[in-house]
């Protein structure tokens, strides 16, 4: 009431959603006509890090997680060799899996595009009025961004089944939320009323 809302809503769910249009909503998305090309500091220091130990009693999920990534067109099974590679990091999400990698020591090389992050206070002062709000968060926003053939080398990652390139950009990355804040604020360019923070998407109106 102070805020002047007429009611919060927390979550609305639907048990039994139209089947109509499953296809528009199958797998992750993919931005049109937008490509990462990592850029590297000059004479880049990179290194080959094994694969790490996954507890037993996670590993068939885990290879599940993978496998599932690779029939997304979010990652590849790789022989060749490659000029780095990161750990594999697992990171549990209730009774979900989530697959990470571990770039420190890639980030340590990785030209930042330093492309400005919208702040709550400057969303605040622009939605000054609106009455009404829906927050859409984008799924796994930044597996939505392609990376280019040649990115995709240095982010190689190890696992005990083998080593994997991501085809998406990945969790972690140092400039991973500047260049999806970047594609996003491009994607809503001209569009009334909406605002962006990295993968979070407010749509407001005051009536």
């Amino acid at each position: 009431q102070e805020l002047g809302f007429i009611a919060r809503i927390h979550e609305v769910t639907n048990n039994n959603p139209p089947s109509s249009k499953d296809d528009v909503f199958d797998g992750i998305g993919c931005l049109k006509n937008f490509e990462y090309d990592l850029d590297l500091i000059d004479n880049p220091q990179l290194k080959i890090h094994p694969a790490r130990r996954v507890p037993h009693c996670l590993r068939d999920k885990i290879k599940e997680e993978l496998d599932s990534m690779v029939r997304d067109g979010i990652i590849i099974p790789i022989s060749e060799p490659t000029p780095c590679v990161s750990p594999m990091v697992i990171v549990k999400q209730n009774d979900k899996l989530r697959i990470c990698i571990d770039p420190t020591d890639l980030n340590k090389n990785v030209k930042r595009r330093h492309y400005p992050l919208a702040t709550l206070e400057d969303i605040a002062a622009r939605i000054k009025g609106a009455n009404y709000f829906s927050l859409l968060d984008c799924k796994k926003g930044f597996w939505q961004i392609k990376v280019s053939p040649k990115s995709s080398k240095y982010l190689t990652f190890s696992t005990p089944w083998g080593r994997y390139s991501c085809l998406r950009m990945p969790f972690g990355l140092v400039s991973a939320s500047e260049v999806f804040q970047q594609a996003m604020s491009t994607v809503l360019e001209g569009i009334p009323n909406v605002e962006n923070s990295i993968d979070d998407i407010l749509i407001y109106a005051k009536t």
